[in-house]
């Protein structure tokens, strides 16, 4: 989870918020295919790979239930954030 999905609030110090080893619930933003040009592992060339964005905002961190279920919330935010 990055740092600036952590709380609606700003963080300066990860370790404030959560510590290695917590347990806490979090959101699937969005799940984006890529392609790695520049995966030289084997000789194979170029390698699709995942890259899942989570957030812990919309996931109420008592029960897991999902604070922003019609994404409102989340899109407002991307679009203001570019």
């Amino acid at each position: 989870v990055h740092i600036s999905q952590i709380a609606s609030y700003k963080i300066e110090d990860v370790n404030d918020a959560v510590s290695m080893g917590d347990t806490v619930y979090v959101k699937v933003l969005a799940v984006e295919k890529y392609v790695d040009e520049n995966n030289n592992n084997g000789g194979g060339g170029a390698k699709t790979k995942h890259k899942i964005r989570l957030s812990m905002q919309y996931a109420d961190q008592g029960t897991g239930a999902d604070l922003d279920p019609d994404n409102e919330r989340a899109a407002a935010a991307a679009t203001k954030n570019g």
